[in-house]
C-alpha cells in the first residue's frame, strides 16, 4: 500500500499540530504567516488569491527553483536542528 508520504506532491508540505496537511501555496502562506513582520503581510495578500491561482504561481516558481541560486544557499545554511525535522 502507498504511504502518506508517497501520495504527497513534490512540493513544500507542512503538517500542522492539529494533523492537517498543507501543500504548495497553502503551505507557503502558512509558513510566511508564522515568520511575522512583512512576511505576514505578504501571506495575507497571497491568501486573498484563489488557491488554484496561487498554486499555479507556485508551480511556475517550482519549475525553475533548481536554477535559482538562492535554493542551494538556503539548504546549506539550514541549522542542523531544523534539518532533522525535514523529510527526504
Amino acid at each position: 500500500s502507498k504511504s502518506v508520504r508517497d501520495s504527497l506532491p513534490d512540493s513544500i508540505v507542512v503538517r500542522r499540530e492539529a494533523g492537517d496537511v498543507l501543500v504548495k501555496s497553502e503551505a507557503v502562506v502558512y509558513l510566511m504567516g508564522r515568520l511575522g513582520g512583512v512576511w505576514r503581510i505578504a501571506a495575507t495578500l497571497l491568501a486573498l488569491l484563489p488557491v488554484k491561482l496561487a498554486d499555479h504561481g507556485y508551480d511556475a516558481i517550482a519549475r525553475v527553483r533548481r536554477v535559482l541560486p538562492i535554493g542551494a544557499a538556503v539548504c546549506r545554511m539550514m541549522p542542523a536542528r531544523l534539518k532533522a525535522r525535514m523529510l527526504g
